[in-house]
């Protein structure tokens, strides 16, 4: 009978049979790779990369919504297409038109990016603007030693970064670096830092903590608002302002120790930290913002001390808990509602230095009974102190 079944192949057969598959895969993905590298040239002129120094031969990259393909050879290109498709993977070198170019910084542009996973070359010097912004996937990054600067916006609305830990490489961090990063937990700022830019960490609601380290000179607006979780701040010698709405709305703030290099705490700096309970002002504070400390309405002592000339508009409103204030000699005006709706407050000295008490200054502090004015020269502005049991009294 004849045997009809199929033959099996040999085992040489068989080998063949991979060898022409392996050549053809190898030949795939050459072809792949090649097509990469043209499209990488072209984007050249699509400002995907921008050449910086053609002496030093160093150039940037913009990062797009997209996430973008390197010039790679074909074993980069064989590993990157094994890894997840949202991990973003910064090259050291790149080939732009034939010719070998060290990349130096990265930006990107205000659009929602997807990456989950970032890959940051040692090559890197700067992270430039919105380089990161809108990658609400993000929970880690490492950023390299050769960072010297971390741009405006690099890792605004970073929803789910949790931890950045900074290098001491970094000598500043820019304006809205990491707004909106509402899952951030810790942040580590090293003592090469000068600078923190405004409105750095608006709205990083899970910061419990932050240590500010004493090569850090300025502060800017808003850095710290809407830290609602923020406790503890060391804010160091070095720091000679704090800006506008620097910790505006951090409402678990409980205490805060200013140190003596400060000259000026600005508008509406420590504005509605409803926790805030003391607060220490040294003689080196020169002038307190309007609005400084408005709705601090657990605030219970606070010193002014003899370097302050004027105490602004609306500089303690609605503060309900303050029951007294010391206001020294040196002070020569009071602004307006300065201590408006201060419903515990229940004595006020006010020294011989001060010439004008600005309108509704003391209104609604219904616990106020005693008034003692020692310049019958002063001006008194419109309802300074009605709504007081003193004015009443007066009657």
């Amino acid at each position: 009978m004849a045997n009809n079944q199929p033959k099996h192949g040999t085992q040489s057969d068989k080998k063949r049979f991979f060898d022409k598959k392996f050549i053809l895969t190898i030949v795939f993905i050459a072809i792949v790779s090649i097509t990469f590298n043209f499209i990488s040239a072209k984007h050249t002129q699509d400002n995907k990369y921008h050449i910086i120094s053609e002496t030093d031969r160093t150039c940037q990259i913009n990062i797009s919504v997209e996430q973008p393909i390197f010039s790679m050879n074909i074993f980069e290109l064989v590993k990157h297409i094994k890894r997840n498709s949202k991990e973003l993977i910064i090259p050291e070198k790149v080939d732009i038109n034939g010719k070998e170019y060290t990349v130096v910084k990265i930006t990107g542009s205000t659009e929602k990016k997807e990456f989950e996973s970032v890959v940051l070359p040692n090559s890197l010097i700067e992270i430039g603007d919105h380089a990161f912004y809108g990658c609400s996937s993000l929970q880690t990054i490492n950023i390299p030693n050769s960072v010297k600067s971390i741009g405006d916006g690099t890792f605004s609305y970073c929803t789910n970064l949790q931890t950045v830990i900074i290098p001491d490489s970094v000598k500043s961090i820019g304006n809205w670096a990491f707004y909106g990063c509402t899952n951030l937990q810790t942040v580590i700022i090293p003592n090469s830092v000068k600078s923190i830019g405004g409105w750095a960490f608006y709205g990083c609601s899970s910061i419990k903590e932050i240590d500010i380290p004493d090569s850090v000179e300025s502060i800017g607006d808003q850095a710290f608002k809407d830290c609602l979780s923020l406790q503890t701040v060391n804010i160091p010698d070095s720091v000679k302002s704090i800006g506008n709405g620097t910790f505006y709305r951090c409402s678990s703030l409980k205490e805060i120790d200013i140190p003596n290099s400060v000259k000026s705490i600005g508008l509406e700096a420590f504005k509605d930290c409803s926790s805030l309970q003391t607060v220490k002002i040294p003689n080196s504070v020169k002038s307190i913002g309007n609005g400084a400390f408005s709705y601090c309405t657990n605030l219970q002592t606070v010193n002014i001390p003899y370097s302050v000339k004027s105490i602004g508009n609306v500089t303690f409103y609605r503060c309900s808990r303050l029951k007294e204030i010391d206001i020294p000699d040196s002070v020569e005006s009071i602004g307006d509602r300065a201590f408006k709706y201060c419903s515990s407050l229940q004595t006020v000295i006010i020294p011989n230095s001060v010439k004008s008490i600005g309108d509704e200054a003391f209104y609604g502090c219904s616990s106020l009974q005693t008034v003692i004015i020692l310049n019958s020269e002063k001006s008194i502005g419109y309802k300074a102190f009605e709504g007081t049991p003193w004015e009443e009294n007066k009657q």
